[in-house]
């Protein structure tokens, strides 16, 4: 998957296809920096006092209020007016915050404002993968899968075991049939990535 991956971005690189990078992240109210640049000609907290100087970090006490930002940019920098940025409720890791309906509503709104036959490139997070349909997973039972194969007009040989009959799934996701629309393409990291 990996080499697969890195096989097609080095083969869009070298045609100068324009890539956009996707992803999320989020910032701390009172994130503060721990190390800071320090003034050796000062040599006591009194001479610091005196020059109106500070003799330490002064951080907010607790983490605050957290902010989830979502922006998407190329080489030539973010796109404008596209950033979702919203207050977290929860303490948790931020991307429970996040679901496939509030990504799925602001990748609409980013589209138009994208340059037209683009790569976008995002990871495989669980809210970037929604399916457009439901497909079988390995807790079906294998009959239900020939059955759902069979609706779809895929082939399968009776002699296949569950593992194999899922292997000839296919399903596409949400925000690529969305993306279609515009005329661009999504290339997924590799897991893990």
């Amino acid at each position: 998957m990996a080499q697969n991956y890195l096989r097609k971005i080095r083969n869009l690189r070298q045609e100068n296809a324009p890539i956009y990078y996707l992803d999320e992240t989020w910032v701390n109210e009172g994130h503060s920096e721990t190390r800071v640049w320090q003034d050796t000609s000062i040599k006591s907290s009194y001479e610091a006092s005196s020059s109106n100087l500070t003799v330490g970090l002064t951080a907010p006490k607790g983490k605050g209020r957290r902010l989830i930002i979502t922006h998407i940019g190329s080489k030539e920098g973010f796109v404008p007016d596209a950033a979702d940025i919203f207050i977290g409720k929860i303490s948790g890791y931020y991307h429970e915050e996040l679901d496939g309906k509030h990504f799925e509503t602001w990748f609409e709104t980013i589209l138009p404002k994208l340059k037209p036959q683009i790569i976008i490139l995002m990871d495989n997070i669980p809210y970037h993968s929604v399916k457009k349909e439901k497909i079988p997973t390995s807790s079906w039972e294998k009959s239900a899968i020939q059955e759902w194969l069979s609706q779809k007009k895929v082939a399968w040989n009776q002699d296949l075991i569950k593992i194999e009959l899922l292997q000839h799934l296919y399903g596409s996701y949400k925000v690529e049939e969305l993306a279609k629309k515009f005329g661009h393409k999504i290339l997924r990291l590799p897991p893990y990535h």
